[in-house]
């Protein structure tokens, strides 16, 4: 009352006079009447009051702040999350906006905006907490010293770092490809008291997975059993990764089977996904068991989660034993069933696959069909591998000519370069055997029609192949030499030259071939039977496209 010079008023007249002002502009008037209220006239409705006051007012902050967010975390691109950040002003004033508006740049794929709006942030006032920090250190991304610079700061400012901190800046290490540092953060984690729970894990697992570390990745798997952390579907995909990648086959299939017995005796369902299986049919395929390949299929297919990465899989552990029919079946299967199922679309790694069962079970003529009708009809581009596979395919059933078109298309369009030196030099090196012979046919014409029609040039009738000396080779010894040395040996091979074959004393690698003229003609109307394109009844085939 002395303060306010009114006269002196019961309590609820002091407050109504309050609410009365407070209608104004001066929001503030009703929390001033009631503390000065509460100073000097300590009543109980007066204190009351103060208490609701204060308390509807921090509703009302909270209730603002939890719409902001919920509006946030709703946006659906970047434009409308810049759109709020300026709608909001200079800087964000709180920290729970600041990590939700830190997680939705992250998740747009701007990790740096998030760095940005986060020192904006500090840089205005609003004090960092371990959210904020921890959510900073994940905007990281691969800036690990940037990181490590925020973790610094944080311990400097006497905030303890959480499991999400560590978890975090280990998921940074993993980016960065840092594995070792990563193990040195889980480690102090540990020495520190906190307890690493499965993201913790899951992150040093990627880690491993990531640096190829596969006996340190199956220590922290096991690990985390020990401890009663129950591995999730995560955990054990990327530790199969690893082991996949490492060629540990057999341990991928004995986790394979550890997710089966947990799901027969166990509560807690683990629910394999299509990369376990995945997994798990490359591993079969590695150690050339295609029965359980097939099996591990149509598991898939019975919880309709088959993909063309598995089909594709089991295909190759069938091409891998040599049961080239079941690939082409499940093939067939594939172009049967794409339509219906927009996660079979056969791409250029399943044609591959079936070009590779086409040669091993000399079907050349539905190889044609695949490369110059099926691809093209699903506008999928072979590769070098592709080609190679169609060539081998041709050269071994004897269809000499078209696998020379083959080899010549595939040329033409960019693959093969490193085969040609020169005009007289050929490199044989990484080329499987069939493919070595068409390339070596394809260099003798070549030589022969340049010698044909430039008279006045200085061209050598010799041309250099280099073979190598087979320390690659399975046995450590050559398999290409020796099927150029028989294939020049046979003259039938060739129509107008004589070619003799003659090896380097000083280097074992290389072989020289002189061509010797026996008649100038570019094509011939004689040739053998079945080295023309044509089948064993002398037709020949349907490859218009060719």
């Amino acid at each position: 009352s002395r303060i306010l010079r009114v006269p002196l008023l019961s309590s609820r007249r002091f407050l109504a006079i309050g609410k009365y002002r407070s209608r104004g502009n001066d929001v503030g008037v009703h929390e001033k009447v009631c503390v000065r209220m509460c100073r000097y006239y300590p009543t109980c409705a007066a204190v009351s009051s103060l208490s609701k006051v204060l308390k509807r007012r921090k509703r009302s902050a909270s209730s603002v702040i939890t719409r902001l967010n919920k509006k946030i975390n709703s946006v659906k691109n970047l434009q409308d999350m810049e759109k709020i950040i300026k709608d909001i002003g200079k800087a964000i004033d709180n920290t729970r906006t600041l990590v939700v508006a830190m997680k939705k740049f992250r998740l747009f794929g701007r990790p740096n905006r998030a760095l940005e709006i986060f020192y904006l942030a500090w840089h205005h006032g609003l004090e960092p907490n371990v959210y904020t920090f921890t959510a900073a250190i994940a905007a990281c991304d691969r800036q690990l010293n940037q990181a490590l610079d925020l973790l610094e700061e944080m311990e400097t400012r006497g905030l303890k770092p959480s499991a999400f901190t560590y978890g975090a800046l280990i998921s940074t290490c993993e980016k960065c490809g840092a594995w070792e540092k990563a193990l040195d953060i889980f480690y102090t984690m540990k020495n520190q008291g906190i307890p690493p729970d499965r993201i913790v894990y899951n992150a040093i697992l990627t880690a491993c997975e990531r640096g190829g570390q596969w006996e340190k990745a199956l220590q922290l798997f096991n690990e985390m059993k020990l401890k009663s952390l129950s591995p999730n579907i995560s955990s054990y995909n990327l530790t199969m990764s690893v082991l996949e990648k490492n060629h540990q086959h057999q341990k991928v299939l004995e986790l394979f089977d550890e997710i089966e017995a947990n799901n027969l005796s166990n509560e807690n369902i683990i629910v394999p996904t299509s990369l376990t299986y995945g997994l798990a049919i490359s591993a079969c395929q590695n150690q050339k068991n295609w029965q359980r390949a097939l099996q591990l299929l149509e598991q898939c297919k019975s919880k309709e989660i088959d993909n063309i990465i598995i089909y594709t899989g089991a295909m190759s552990a069938c091409e891998e034993s040599g049961e080239w029919q079941k690939v082409l079946n499940l093939f067939d299967e594939i172009l049967l069933r794409h339509r219906q199922n927009k996660h079979l679309i056969p791409n250029v790694i399943t044609y591959t696959v079936a070009l590779s069962a086409c040669e091993k079970g000399r079907q050349w003529k539905r190889a044609l069909h695949i490369l110059f009708h099926e691809m093209p009809l699903r506008a999928v581009e072979p590769n070098g591998i592709t080609y190679s596979n169609a060539i081998a395919t041709c050269e071994i059933c004897g269809q000499t000519a078209l696998a020379l078109q083959i080899y010549r298309r595939a040329c033409s369009r960019g693959f093969f370069q490193s085969i040609r030196r020169s005009i007289n030099l050929i490199d044989l090196h990484d080329l499987v055997v069939p493919v070595a012979k068409i390339a070596v046919r394809a260099a003798v014409e070549d030589l022969q029609e340049k010698i044909c029609f430039n008279d006045n040039c200085d061209i050598s009738y010799e041309l250099t192949v280099i073979t190598g000396q087979g320390i690659h080779s399975e046995g450590g010894e050559s398999v290409i030499k020796p099927a150029i040395i028989a294939l020049c040996q046979d003259h039938s091979n060739w129509h107008g030259l004589h070619i003799q074959c003659k090896e380097y004393n000083s280097n074992p690698g290389r072989l020289q071939l002189t061509m010797i003229p026996t008649l100038f003609s570019l094509s011939s109307s004689e040739s053998e039977e079945g080295g023309d394109g044509t089948d064993n009844d002398g037709n020949a085939p349907v490859a218009s496209s060719l």
